[in-house]
């Protein structure tokens, strides 16, 4: 019966540690934390087993709608932690309209670990296990949901529903199916001009598919205390010249078509930081160590307003046009793309947070008020497909996109 105590002492000191450990972000994030407290107890009769079965389902923010490419995309992660003594399997999850009567996606198998990764572990996936992903007592698994529905589609809120099972240290399973409260969906995404005027512009690409991007998959940093997913919809840019973003044969930053371009301010606003004196890279090798201070090399930040920042990293050191406190107007000159911080290559990385904190924030979608996509490149290895221009409003240009903007600054 003491050992039994000292159990559940413990399994309760760990609980309070992570209640805490929410209770902290509730209080500090601009958009709280939705808790989706999906939670199952099951009591046991014996007094040596275990009393309960706890697992919790998180989300850090909830996801906007976002307009591309015909469709409407619904972009988030479900946090599952097991707070149980025993591994738990998760084998599904699905989302579903609110009402349960349309299925949006199943994730299961194959698709499951590969959209799944264990908080810790290397990887951007996992292997199945028995059917499914297991999560060790105490584990914290990110699930990566991307939801493409039909454009005609206007849900307010999702649901979810999850399936597990496990194994108790006496052989028994134990099965559970269980319903996630319904979430609201966020806001409608900011509006913002292009970051470049004329030319051809590549959004380059960096995963399998648009829910495997590096940016996604291996950005959780915590800042502060608070782990966020600030490049939840970065892009980077790249510039297309005779179908290439390379000057051929070359190898310095100057043989690439995108460095030395002026970036321009997407909206009005104010520079709320300017980091300069990072010196670049060469293409493929890096200048300093990577920390938190040096991850974005030269970069500047502007609070475009309604609790939103643009950030604009890898900029050329000695590049940058304005300092802290200046007040820019949609399509000034804020700097020139270059190569430095994490950058393997000349590129503008751009992307926009929740809160005044480049890496801090949660990463939040926007829409280019107007652009043409003209293409799409997946590879260098390989030739971009081309076709007319198709013009967009209001969307958000997709990874591979070959884009052009108008030659006119707003």
């Amino acid at each position: 019966m003491t050992d039994v105590f000292g159990r559940i002492s413990a399994a309760l000191a760990d609980y309070h540690t992570i209640e805490q450990e929410c209770h902290s972000k509730v209080i500090t994030m601009s958009i709280p934390i939705v808790v989706l407290s999906a939670v199952l107890l099951i009591l046991a009769a014996p007094a040596t087993s275990q009393v309960g079965h706890v697992v919790e389902v998180q989300m850090p923010i909830a996801p906007s709608p976002v307009p591309a490419e015909g469709q409407i995309h619904l972009v988030y992660e479900l946090h599952v932690t097991n707070l149980s003594w025993n591994a738990a399997t998760l084998t599904r999850v699905q989302a579903l309209e609110t009402d349960g009567a349309v299925l949006l996606l199943t994730l299961e198998g194959e698709e499951l670990a590969g959209d799944i990764r264990i908080v810790g572990a290397p990887g951007r996936g996992v292997p199945p296990n028995d059917g499914g992903v297991v999560l060790r007592a105490g584990s914290r698994a990110i699930v990566y949901m991307w939801l493409a529905l039909e454009s005609d589609m206007e849900p307010t809120s999702i649901a979810h529903r999850m399936s597990l099972f496990q194994v108790s240290p006496e052989g028994d399973t134990t099965r559970h199916e269980f319903d996630i409260d319904p979430l609201m969906l966020g806001p409608e995404p900011v509006v913002i001009s292009a970051p470049f005027r004329g030319g051809s512009w590549w959004v380059t690409t960096f995963g399998r598919r648009q829910n495997d991007t590096g940016h996604r998959r291996a950005s959780l940093i915590a800042v502060s205390g608070r782990a966020a997913l600030a490049q939840r919809f970065a892009r980077d840019w790249g510039r297309i010249v005779d179908g290439s973003p390379w000057v051929v044969g070359g190898e310095q930053n100057s043989d690439t078509h995108i460095w030395g371009q002026e970036v321009l301010a997407v909206a009005d606003g104010v520079v709320l930081e300017a980091k300069d004196g990072i010196p670049e890279n060469a293409p493929g090798s890096g200048a300093v160590p990577i920390t938190l201070e040096t991850l974005l090399g030269n970069y500047i930040v502007l609070d475009i307003g309604n609790d939103r920042y643009a950030v604009y990293a890898h900029l050329q050191p000695g590049s940058l046009r304005v300092a802290v406190g200046d007040r820019v107007r949609v399509g000034d000159d804020v700097g020139l793309v270059g190569n430095s911080g994490s950058s393997g290559g000349p590129h503008l990385h751009f992307h926009i947070t929740d809160a005044p904190s480049p890496m801090g924030g949660e990463g939040v979608p926007y829409m280019i008020d107007s652009f043409e996509v003209t293409g799409r490149l997946t590879s260098l290895r390989v030739s971009p497909e081309t076709w007319a221009p198709e013009h967009r409003e209001r969307e958000m240009p997709m990874e591979g996109a070959i884009v052009t903007f108008s030659s006119k600054s707003r």
